[in-house]
């Protein structure tokens, strides 16, 4: 992995994995803030388009949790390459919400959460291109 140390990369794949939590947990029990944050949607709960807007956004939630707990397994085994490929992966999800925000919303947000994708999409590249460290017992 250039220029950082293996655990240097570690943690910071460990805060992709913190970061997908976070995004899950307020999609999760805050559906409907989390709409009108990310997408500008707002309807009424008692409407059919409020309900379903809920339902929408805790299944976002729940496909970000799913990522979060993959890549904290992933480490918790040491297989920092499998948690790599779990994080690129997961911002090709992103993207494609990005596509969507711009399409609801204009180039700027999209484009902050474009940009924040890709940064985690260089740390999952550096995960992938890992080499196991090799520990040195001293007896």
């Amino acid at each position: 992995m250039p220029y950082l140390q293996a655990s240097t990369w570690r943690l910071l794949g460990l805060s992709v994995g913190a970061g997908y939590a976070g995004f899950g947990i307020w999609q999760v029990f805050f559906p409907r803030h989390a709409a009108k944050t990310l997408f500008e949607y707002e309807a009424s709960e008692s409407t059919e388009a409020g309900k379903l807007i809920s339902v929408l956004h805790q299944l976002l939630g729940s496909r970000d949790l799913t990522l979060a707990a993959t890549i904290f397994t992933f480490f918790s085994l040491r297989q920092e390459r499998a948690a790599g490929i779990v994080i690129v992966s997961g911002t090709i999800l992103c993207y494609a919400d990005a596509v969507a925000i711009y399409l609801r919303r204009g180039l700027a947000p999209a484009l902050q959460l474009f940009t924040g994708a890709s940064i985690w999409a260089g740390i999952g590249l550096a995960l992938m291109s890992s080499r196991p460290e090799r520990v040195i017992n001293v007896t």
